[in-house]
Protein backbone atom coordinates (compact mmCIF):
# COMPACT_ATOMS: atom_id res chain seq x y z
CA UNK A 1 0.00 0.00 0.00
CA UNK A 2 1.43 3.38 -0.93
CA UNK A 3 2.01 5.85 1.88
CA UNK A 4 -0.21 8.90 1.32
CA UNK A 5 -1.04 9.91 4.87
CA UNK A 6 1.75 11.84 6.62
CA UNK A 7 2.35 11.40 10.34
CA UNK A 8 0.45 13.88 12.54
CA UNK A 9 -1.67 15.05 9.62
CA UNK A 10 -4.91 16.97 10.09
CA UNK A 11 -7.93 16.20 7.91
CA UNK A 12 -11.29 17.56 6.89
CA UNK A 13 -13.89 14.85 7.40
CA UNK A 14 -17.27 14.28 5.79
CA UNK A 15 -19.51 13.10 8.66
CA UNK A 16 -20.90 9.57 8.44
CA UNK A 17 -24.49 10.83 8.21
CA UNK A 18 -23.63 12.37 4.84
CA UNK A 19 -21.40 9.54 3.53
CA UNK A 20 -22.68 6.10 4.39
CA UNK A 21 -21.61 4.47 1.12
CA UNK A 22 -17.96 3.69 1.72
CA UNK A 23 -15.84 1.89 -0.86
CA UNK A 24 -12.44 0.20 -0.90
CA UNK A 25 -9.65 2.74 -0.83
CA UNK A 26 -11.62 5.34 1.14
CA UNK A 27 -9.77 6.83 4.11
CA UNK A 28 -11.99 6.85 7.18
CA UNK A 29 -11.79 8.24 10.69
CA UNK A 30 -13.23 6.05 13.42
CA UNK A 31 -13.36 5.75 17.18
CA UNK A 32 -10.71 3.43 18.57
CA UNK A 33 -12.12 0.01 19.47
CA UNK A 34 -10.33 0.19 22.83
CA UNK A 35 -11.98 2.22 25.56
CA UNK A 36 -10.20 5.49 24.85
CA UNK A 37 -10.87 8.87 23.35
CA UNK A 38 -8.57 8.53 20.37
CA UNK A 39 -9.57 8.58 16.72
CA UNK A 40 -7.86 6.42 14.12
CA UNK A 41 -7.37 7.11 10.41
CA UNK A 42 -7.07 4.08 8.11
CA UNK A 43 -7.88 3.03 4.55
CA UNK A 44 -10.75 0.61 3.82
CA UNK A 45 -9.60 -2.72 2.38
CA UNK A 46 -12.74 -4.81 2.94
CA UNK A 47 -16.47 -4.11 2.80
CA UNK A 48 -19.43 -5.56 4.74
CA UNK A 49 -20.14 -9.20 3.90
CA UNK A 50 -16.75 -9.88 2.31
CA UNK A 51 -14.13 -12.46 3.22
CA UNK A 52 -10.67 -10.89 3.31
CA UNK A 53 -7.38 -12.82 3.04
CA UNK A 54 -4.48 -10.81 4.50
CA UNK A 55 -1.08 -12.19 5.50
CA UNK A 56 -2.37 -15.75 5.13
CA UNK A 57 -5.29 -15.22 7.51
CA UNK A 58 -8.96 -14.99 6.51
CA UNK A 59 -11.23 -12.40 8.08
CA UNK A 60 -15.01 -12.68 7.74
CA UNK A 61 -16.84 -9.35 7.75
CA UNK A 62 -20.35 -9.03 9.09
CA UNK A 63 -23.14 -6.99 7.46
CA UNK A 64 -21.93 -3.71 9.00
CA UNK A 65 -18.18 -4.27 9.41
CA UNK A 66 -15.21 -2.83 7.52
CA UNK A 67 -11.64 -4.10 7.28
CA UNK A 68 -9.06 -1.31 7.47
CA UNK A 69 -5.33 -1.28 6.82
CA UNK A 70 -2.66 1.21 7.82
CA UNK A 71 0.11 2.53 5.65
CA UNK A 72 3.00 1.89 8.02
CA UNK A 73 5.95 -0.24 7.04
CA UNK A 74 5.34 -3.83 8.19
CA UNK A 75 8.67 -5.22 7.00
CA UNK A 76 10.16 -5.06 10.49
CA UNK A 77 10.23 -8.58 12.02
CA UNK A 78 7.77 -8.91 14.89
CA UNK A 79 5.97 -5.67 13.98
CA UNK A 80 2.20 -5.92 14.39
CA UNK A 81 0.42 -3.01 12.68
CA UNK A 82 -2.41 -1.34 14.57
CA UNK A 83 -5.17 -1.96 12.05
CA UNK A 84 -7.79 -4.66 11.40
CA UNK A 85 -5.06 -7.31 11.38
CA UNK A 86 -4.62 -6.46 15.06
CA UNK A 87 -8.06 -5.43 16.35
CA UNK A 88 -10.38 -7.00 13.75
CA UNK A 89 -13.14 -5.41 11.68
CA UNK A 90 -14.42 -1.91 12.46
CA UNK A 91 -18.16 -1.72 13.17
CA UNK A 92 -20.02 0.92 11.16
CA UNK A 93 -21.21 2.44 14.45
CA UNK A 94 -17.59 3.44 15.22
CA UNK A 95 -17.07 5.33 11.95
CA UNK A 96 -17.02 9.10 12.31
CA UNK A 97 -16.68 9.84 8.60
CA UNK A 98 -14.57 9.92 5.47
CA UNK A 99 -11.32 11.91 5.49
CA UNK A 100 -11.08 13.69 2.17
CA UNK A 101 -8.70 16.64 2.52
CA UNK A 102 -5.36 17.11 4.30
CA UNK A 103 -4.86 20.65 5.61
CA UNK A 104 -1.77 20.01 7.75
CA UNK A 105 1.14 19.82 7.22
CA UNK A 106 0.99 22.63 4.68
CA UNK A 107 3.54 20.83 2.49
CA UNK A 108 0.96 18.05 1.95
CA UNK A 109 -2.21 20.13 1.63
CA UNK A 110 -4.73 18.69 -0.82
CA UNK A 111 -7.34 16.07 -1.58
CA UNK A 112 -6.61 12.54 -0.34
CA UNK A 113 -6.22 10.07 -3.17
Amino acid sequence: MSKTLPANARFLVIPDEQTSNYKKGDVIVFQDIRPSISHIVKRIAGLPGEDILVDGKTFFLGPSEYFVLGESDISTPGHVPYDSRYFGPVPKSHIIGKAWFIYWPLSRIGVIS
